[in-house]
């Protein structure tokens, strides 16, 4: 990408990037829970092929991607140990010549 598209690209990130928050405000004296249950399941994921099986059919169900489900996790975990309403994640793919099919 460069010229014109490069340009008008990069202002359109700039424009809807202005006033986000630069800094992640994770807690850092919080205890870690290691027998947490999952809200969606019984507490079990000793079963791991279980849980990616669970995964792909939400997946199917609200027609997204495997990597989109982990994705949104991700981001709701990081909203649950920060009560921020905006987080960035940056997501490298410069150079995807190709759709990924849904799972």
């Amino acid at each position: 990408m460069q010229g014109e598209v490069l340009e008008s690209q990069t202002a359109y990130w700039e424009k809807e990037l202005a006033g986000a928050p630069f800094i992640l405000e994770l807690p850092t004296e919080q205890a870690a829970s290691c027998d947490a249950k999952l809200p969606w399941s019984d507490g079990d994921i000793s079963d791991t092929a279980k849980l990616l099986e669970q995964l792909k059919m939400l997946g199917r169900e609200q027609q997204a991607t495997l990597f989109m489900i982990l994705e949104s996790g991700f981001m709701a975990l990081l909203h649950r140990y920060t009560g921020q309403e905006d987080i960035i994640v940056g997501t490298p793919i410069s150079g995807r010549t190709r759709s990924e099919p849904k799972t």
